[in-house]
């Protein structure tokens, strides 16, 4: 009888999530907690591992033969040694999050396209501003390009078509289906061209080899001078100081970082004094019914690991998503 080691998202389980949990469980044993020394002590002896198990430990016991992270990302799997790779699953929660990013994002785009930032800041002044109507844009008519358009960037991309915004997907992989409420799907190959057309950009790019750096100063000057730029994927898909140096150069301009590289971003960043930025703390996907959802869908990942089935979300080690 393996062990099935449970790192509790905040709070404990409650009994009723427990008793779900010990049933889809089947023969193994759940042992739960949200103790990370614990949770590190026990995993030599687990199976199973999921949610706030210590990465490391994780690698390091052998006997693990699949891990659920409670995020979408996987970047970690690079400290991931080869040999230990071909006894270990990978699976993340990819899927959950399209609801709360959609309407943060969408947020920050009005908050951007509105010219919200600036009155936040006139308040604090006490500054009335009201300014020249063109100031005032609506999203309807207006195209958005959406680098990255997976799960998340399928149901934003659906979310603003409804809103009157005309969807441009960018995709690295070679099926270019083109999703509900998107007009068209183009590769990674014609991002240049694509930004041309962006009156908003928005990242939900992985970190990957491929996508760090990708919106560079080459990427940020095909969009228009009053162009909106987005990034709820990773922080390290964006050259730092290119942006700034675009900011500075173009007032009108606005970004909206929801992720940095590092983070927390550091206090003598030049990020934080740019007047036509917009950062939330990398929160666009949290959400009060996170875990419902996270432990939903983990419960049925779960179920098909005892039938023997294949794993949903698996990560792939080549692409490191």
């Amino acid at each position: 009888m393996g062990i099935l080691l449970f790192g509790t998202f905040g709070d404990d389980l409650s009994q009723e999530d427990r008793e779900r949990l010990e049933q889809a469980a089947g023969h193994y044993t759940v042992v739960a907690s949200g103790d990370r020394d614990e949770l590190k002590e026990r995993a030599p002896d687990a199976e199973l591992a999921v949610g706030s198990v210590p990465k490391q430990a994780v690698i390091d016991s052998p006997r693990i033969r699949w891990f659920h992270t409670w995020h979408a990302g996987a970047e970690w799997i690079d400290r991931i040694p080869v040999e230990r790779r071909a006894t270990l699953q990978v699976t993340t929660s990819s899927g959950i999050h399209g609801a709360t990013m959609t309407e943060h994002t969408i947020a920050l785009i009005i908050i951007a396209m509105r010219g919200m930032h600036r009155d936040i800041r006139n308040q604090e002044a006490g500054k009335w501003d009201d300014g020249p109507m063109s100031r005032y844009r609506e999203l309807g008519g207006r195209t958005v390009v959406i680098v990255g358009a997976g799960a998340i960037g399928q149901h934003l991309g659906r979310t603003l078509h409804y809103l009157g915004m005309h969807c441009i997907g960018v995709r690295r992989s070679e099926s270019l289906q083109t999703p509900p409420g998107f007009e068209r799907m183009v590769s990674i190959r014609e991002l240049y061209d694509a930004l041309t057309e962006a009156d908003v950009c928005v990242s939900v790019l992985p970190s990957t080899v491929d996508s760090r750096g990708i919106f560079d100063w080459s990427a940020f000057a095909r969009m228009p001078a009053d162009g909106i730029f987005v990034n709820i994927g990773r922080g390290d898909a964006v050259v730092e100081a290119d942006l700034v140096h675009h900011l500075e150069r173009h007032p009108d301009f606005t970004a909206c970082l929801d992720v940095t590289d590092p983070e927390p971003l550091p206090a003598e960043s030049m990020l934080w004094g740019m007047p036509n930025l917009i950062i939330t703390p990398h929160v666009s996907g949290r959400s009060d019914r996170y875990f419902e959802r996270a432990f939903e869908q983990y419960l049925k990942n779960l179920n098909r690991f005892v039938a023997g089935e294949a794993l949903l979300n698996l990560v792939d080690y080549d692409t490191g998503y």
